[in-house]
């Protein structure tokens, strides 16, 4: 998500949430029906000021997880770069420490 989607979908929540305390609302399809109410009021606001609707918004060319991977192995790459061909000795050894 992009921050203008982000921040859309948070004052979303947020009105939701809102409306749901304001209104004492308890039950779980009713909470779900002043999600919907709210949801639908804040699109139509971002489409009526010329704003992108949330489907038209580009869709990132890979998921979080993926991201998170691929920056978990180029980190560990990046420390056994730093480490050198002893690295995984090293390594050993300071884990055998903590027992």
């Amino acid at each position: 998500m992009g921050p203008e989607e982000t921040i859309d979908n948070l004052f979303r929540i947020v009105q939701a949430e809102a409306m749901i305390k304001r209104e004492g609302i308890t039950a779980k399809e009713a909470a779900n029906a002043a999600h919907y109410k709210v949801g639908r009021a804040v699109r139509e606001t971002i489409i009526s000021l010329g704003g992108t609707p949330p489907e038209e918004l580009p869709t990132p060319e890979k998921p979080i997880q993926r991201i998170r991977r691929e920056e978990a192995r180029r980190r560990k790459i990046e420390e056994e770069d730093r480490l050198g061909l002893f690295g995984p000795l090293l390594l050993a050894d300071d884990s055998s420490d903590d027992e």
